[in-house]
This record gives C-alpha cells, sequence and structure tokens, in this order.
C-alpha cells in the first residue's frame, strides 16, 4: 500500500467515538463548485475497524511510533495548515469531530484563477470541545498578528482571521470559522464559506454539489456493488477542475514552460469529468477494500467515444481474470489491469505533437530511430508494439 493512501487512512486514526449524528451530510451542504473532497462518513465505526486491521496494528507499534507522527505531520501541513492557515492537529479535530469530517476542495464561480477550501464537522455532542480547540487556535493566530473581524450571517456568527501579508505576497490568508446547529466550518475563502453556512441554515441544497450528475453517477454506481453499507472513506474528484484550483492555489513564482494542463485539455481528456470510490475496511475477507469507478460518458453522438489523444483511455474487459503463473507469492504489491496499448500508441502522436509544439513530431522520431545509423535502427512500431498485448501487469 503506497504511502498517500496509507496516509489518507491515518487521518482517523485519533478520531474519538462519537454519538448519533443530528448534522446534515456534508455532500448535501457543499457548493455545485467543489472539484474533490474526502469523508469520513463515521469516524467511530473507522476507528473501530482500522484498529482492528494489520496496517492498523502496526502503525500503533511502538516501532512506528516515529513514522506514523511523521506522517501525521505531513497530512496536516497538507491538508489543514496550508489551506486554512491555522495550526490545528489531528488530536485537536478528534477532539471535536463527534460524526462525519470531511475536507473539500472548492473552485469559486468556477473560475480557474480563484481557490477555497473547506473542512465541515459534525460536533454533535462535542460543542464545549470545539469551542477550547477555536480558542487555541485564535490565540495561535493572533501570536502570528492576525486582525480578528465578527460577522453575522443571520443569527450566526462568522469568526474572520486575516494574517499579515508577507513581503512579496500579493495575497491575503484567511481563515474562517462557524458553528451552525452541530456542523463546525473551516475556510479560507469569505464567500464559499458563507454559501456552506446558508445551506446549512436554509436546508435548502437542490443545487449544491450533491445534485451534480456526475458526482451522482460515480457515488451511485460504486454504492450498486454494497447496496445498503456506509463505507469507511467516501473520495470524489474533477481531475481538470482539480488540477486548476491546485495550481490557482500556488504561491511564488509560476512555472515556465508549458503548459500541460493546457495541452491535456486540447487533447480531450476533459472528457474524464470525475472520479471516485468508497474504502472499507476489514469487511471479514480483505483487511482494505477499495472501489473506484471513473465517469467518462465521452460524446454519444460522436465517431468516437474520446477525441484526439484521449482515444488511449481504452480499458477493455476481460472475460477471465487470473493472475498469470509466472507472478510469484513474495510480493510487496501487485496491479494488473487491461489496456489497448496499440491503439494507445497510435493515439498519442498528437499529444506528443502538442507537448513537443510541432505537428509531424512523433512521426519524425519514430523515423529517426527507425533509419538513423547512429542511433538504435529499430522500428518501434513492428518490433516493439507489435508484441505488446492488452494486459499489463506491474509488480514490486
Amino acid at each position: 500500500m503506497n504511502r498517500v493512501f496509507a496516509g489518507v487512512l491515518l487521518l482517523g486514526v485519533q478520531f474519538w467515538t462519537g454519538i448519533a449524528s443530528a448534522a446534515p451530510a456534508a455532500d448535501q451542504v457543499l457548493p455545485a463548485t467543489t472539484k474533490g473532497f474526502v469523508s469520513f462518513p463515521n469516524v467511530a465505526e473507522f476507528r473501530e475497524r482500522w484498529q482492528s486491521t494489520q496496517l492498523g496494528q502496526l502503525a500503533a507499534d511502538p516501532v512506528m511510533k516515529p513514522f506514523a507522527e511523521d506522517l501525521q505531520r505531513q497530512l496536516r501541513e497538507r491538508f489543514v495548515e496550508s489551506n486554512f492557515n491555522v495550526s490545528l492537529t489531528w488530536e485537536d479535530l478528534s477532539r471535536v469531530c463527534g460524526g462525519e469530517l470531511c475536507i473539500a476542495t472548492v473552485q469559486p464561480e468556477d473560475d480557474e484563477k480563484l481557490h477555497a477550501s473547506l473542512l465541515i464537522a459534525d460536533v454533535t455532542g462535542h460543542h464545549a470541545e470545539t469551542e477550547e480547540v477555536l480558542k487555541k487556535a485564535a490565540e495561535d493566530l493572533k501570536t502570528r498578528g492576525a486582525t480578528r473581524t465578527l460577522k453575522k450571517i443571520g443569527d450566526i456568527e462568522l469568526i474572520l482571521h486575516e494574517l499579515p501579508r508577507q513581503r512579496g505576497e500579493t495575497h491575503v490568508d484567511r481563515f474562517l470559522r462557524a458553528i451552525v446547529g452541530d456542523t463546525l466550518v473551516l475556510g479560507n475563502d469569505e464567500g464559499t464559506t458563507i454559501g456552506v453556512i446558508e445551506r446549512l441554515k436554509s436546508g435548502v441544497q437542490a443545487t449544491g454539489f450533491a445534485e451534480l450528475p456526475a458526482y451522482q453517477h460515480v457515488m451511485q454506481r460504486v454504492q450498486r456493488e454494497v447496496p445498503g453499507e456506509v463505507p469507511q472513506v467516501r473520495w470524489w474528484i474533477d481531475p481538470v477542475g482539480y488540477a486548476e484550483v491546485v495550481r490557482a492555489a500556488r504561491v511564488g513564482p509560476k512555472k515556465r514552460g508549458k503548459d500541460m494542463l493546457a495541452i491535456f485539455k486540447s487533447q480531450g481528456f476533459e472528457a474524464v469529468e470525475s472520479a471516485g470510490g468508497f474504502v472499507q475496511l476489514a469487511t471479514g475477507q480483505q483487511e482494505v477494500l477499495h472501489r473506484t469507478f471513473v465517469y467518462a460518458p465521452g460524446d454519444p453522438n460522436g465517431a468516437h467515444r474520446f477525441a484526439l489523444a484521449a482515444r488511449m483511455l481504452d480499458f477493455p474487459n476481460l472475460e477471465n481474470w487470473e493472475w498469470p503463473s509466472w507472478v510469484p507469492a513474495e510480493l510487496a504489491s501487485a496491479t494488473s489491469f487491461a489496456w489497448n496499448v496499440r491503439d494507445a500508441f497510435e493515439h498519442s502522436s498528437t499529444l506528443v505533437d502538442a507537448i513537443a509544439g510541432d505537428e509531424g513530431f512523433f512521426e519524425d522520431l519514430l523515423t529517426s530511430i527507425r533509419v538513423d545509423e547512429a542511433g538504435p535502427q529499430i522500428d518501434i512500431r513492428k518490433d516493439f508494439v507489435a508484441h505488446l498485448s492488452n494486459r499489463l501487469t506491474v509488480i514490486s
């Protein structure tokens, strides 16, 4: 299991068992411009199941404590401190969380130059602890020179902290917080945070995130495999939108060179509208069971489902799925999937040309490799690609 995936699971290790939730599900109050989110629907169940897995027991071992603490520190910096400009530990979040915890990435107004983050937590039965943690966060912000402003959204208090702008910075770091009923809302963008507060107050979510077809298709498809069950982790992402938000949030000088995101968009990869999945722990048969669905409907009226280089995305189903006999038993990991490699090779030509900035570069390169006396003189198509099947296996 790779470090990132293991890290996401470790987010819930410190959570306390909570009582029955009265707060609405986070996906019901997120804005329609949400581009990615990860949610722990029931942190008490997550904690219980996590501790019963070998991975959870390994993380709890004193020998692994330095690794686990370092991983939690990195995740805290990546998901909390860098997004919300406040020092909150996972222990702090465990004290306040009495139900679901969700972290979301938002693109306000669907503007590729804007970015926002939200943390939504069900604090049912933990209001006193929540006030203590927020007070500690406010004191930390004050020592860093942040100003504090109180705004009223109806009868809800929205606290806005603004940190002083550093030399060379063009933006102001903000931390916003509010409690609406049994829901704690943290944000770094005023308009986005107020939008969540208003949805929580009114109960109107008809135009929100949960109504997006790209979200519904993914969640309904993975739920079909486990009808009636609630996973320990849910996640969803709009790949292109998320990449735009990450780029907009990046501080410092912009990278020079090719705009790879623009190139991939021009090559038809926006056809991948979303992806998401469920993670279940300690199912009785598996330690960790992950189901992922990619929603890429393509053009139903076109000659091809996808256009240009996006036609590389051809992963046919296999009737008989068995591991090759040559795969050894002693492995750290093994991945196998079906891919129409030969066609993908041909469809990659326009992508290579676009990256090189020279139409026909792909064919010229193949010709050079084949005929150049100082080169390998290999016909890539005939001597290599033609011998590939549609089954790829990677082991380590």
